[in-house]
């Protein structure tokens, strides 16, 4: 689920021309992590043993009167290559926020491996609103009042049913899967629909809604205490310290980090700084968020970076430049083509992009707003990160909506982390900051078959990748041992004997 973003020698230059500006255009495609999210590779849709398919009897309002009922088509992927036919199981990969590929359902990840030995049917549904799933013509706000967890539970639950008749599942047992977003819905899926799934693996699942959440960079800070001691942590925070005294150093101070790190356009109110500052603060983000999963830098090569010498900008400008992926670095909120208002404002479906109808998510159900406003994190020198700032403001500007999101109606309606559901597994990372508004060692399970998997320094759905001999570390085994235990548990009666 679940992070926004990023030479020139003057200020005059960033605005040379619209073409730059196009150029430089996020479309804020690595929000939370997107980017690498391991079911979110639209580009990898060619893999043998898996095919794609249209269910063409979707409805877009579960909720109303059977005449005003409308249908749409929703994606989903099969792999058979392992499956053994009537009675054996289903295991059903849940799609979140971006675009479902072949690729979810492949030798990369680990419930493929699962597949395999218990011989499973796979099944992964793309979320509505995402990927090639369109149900409205357009992502208008008025058409996006159809996309909340509710209605995506019911799409599941009316594919189960679908597939059900297709294959002749009525013997088999059903276990989903889901990271992030998928993985709160996997537990969702199990606590609403519990005669459809036989039990749940709930990976990195947030399932407290919480609307102000500093709570993230503080195990962004936790890491890196973890990997690099207090050392590394001071020096961090020392860089945030010296990165926002510029921006409250006037001109002289605007012109020498403009310099440095080279932000899109020139900064001309507090919501243009609180861009900059969260496109710096996202660096931070993506590293611990998945901590070398997908390679480049990790957490410890952070805190490498700011051990060498004392000057604190200098060490910052070289992890920026290490760790950015464009050549400069996000900084306008309006009033450019490449603004948060006027990216988040595009009401286009191109089978990629997931930001607007994400942030729409968070605006109404789970807030998940990422503010640097507690001194228990390195970057509480970022003054600008607030709530206003980086989530309600956007929520206003670019939905028309006034109000807070309603976190409180989604905990009440889920159960938040008191969540009352059996047969489910929660597996989650020390070092993932989402882990805080996840179910961890700590949490009371009201059900003895729901349990915690906490996994000591491990990241983002990590437990969701293939294993990996050569990389996992001896935390990681356990967890998938453990995963694997509730699996068998869960469809222990489902296949006849061989």
């Amino acid at each position: 689920m679940q992070v926004l973003t990023l030479l020139t020698v003057s200020l005059a230059a960033l605005c040379a021309s619209s073409a730059r500006h196009m150029s430089a255009r996020h479309h804020l495609a690595d929000f939370r992590g997107h980017q690498h999210h391991i079911s979110y590779d639209p580009d990898n849709n060619w893999i043998a043993a898996v095919t794609e398919h249209n269910y063409t009897e979707a409805i877009l309002d579960h909720f109303a009167p059977v005449s005003a009922v409308k249908h749409w088509n929703q994606r989903y992927f099969v792999n058979d290559e392992f499956w053994a036919g009537e009675g054996y199981p289903v295991f059903l990969y849940i799609g979140g926020e971006g675009p479902l590929s072949a690729s979810a359902l492949s030798k990369n990840n680990y419930i493929h491996t699962l597949a395999r030995s218990h011989r499973a049917l796979l099944v992964a549904v793309e979320h509505r609103y995402y990927g090639k799933s369109y149900p409205t013509p357009d992502m208008s706000t008025e058409n996006l009042r159809y996309l909340s967890s509710q209605q995506a539970l019911f799409d599941l639950a009316r594919i189960h049913d679908y597939l059900t008749r297709s294959y002749g599942l009525w013997r088999s047992k059903w276990v989903a899967f889901g990271g992030s977003y998928p993985g709160a819905l996997a537990a969702w899926f199990k606590l609403k629909y519990p005669s459809l799934v036989a039990g749940s693996v709930a990976s990195s699942a947030p399932l407290w809604a919480k609307e102000d959440f500093p709570e993230y960079m503080e195990v962004v800070g936790n890491g890196l205490r973890y990997f690099g001691g207090g050392e590394c942590y001071r020096a961090v925070e020392q860089a945030m310290v010296a990165l926002h005294a510029l921006l409250d150093g006037g001109r002289e101070g605007r012109q020498k980090l403009a310099e440095l790190f080279s932000p899109c356009s020139p900064m001309k109110n507090e919501f243009d700084d609180s861009v900059f500052e969260s496109s710096v603060m996202s660096l931070f983000q993506g590293v611990a968020q998945y901590n070398d999963i997908y390679g480049g830098l990790t957490l410890t090569d952070v805190c490498n970076i700011f051990s060498r010498g004392n000057d604190s900008l200098a060490q910052l400008v070289d992890f920026v430049n290490q760790a950015k992926t464009k050549p400069c670095l996000d900084s306008n909120f309006q009033g450019t083509p490449n603004g948060t208002v006027e990216v988040l404002s595009e009401t286009a479906f191109d089978g990629k992009s997931s930001s607007r109808q994400w942030f729409y998510q968070t605006c109404n159900e789970f807030g998940y707003f990422q503010t640097a406003t507690t001194k228990q994190s390195p970057f509480w020198p970022l003054k600008t990160q607030t709530l206003q700032n980086v989530g309600l403001e956007v929520c206003k500007r670019v939905f028309g909506i006034a109000a807070h999101p309603d976190t409180l109606g989604t905990n009440i309606y889920y159960g938040s982390l008191d969540i009352t559901v059996d047969h489910v597994v929660f597996p989650s990372g020390t070092v993932d900051p989402w882990h805080f508004l996840a179910v961890q060692n700590t949490t009371h399970m009201n059900m003895a078959t729901a349990r915690p998997i906490f996994i000591e320094g491990t990241a983002h759905c990590a437990d969701m990748h293939a294993p990996n001999a050569t990389k996992d570390s001896g935390h990681m085994v356990w967890a998938r041992q453990q995963i694997a235990s509730a699996v068998a548990a869960f469809v222990h009666s489902a296949v006849a004997a061989e």
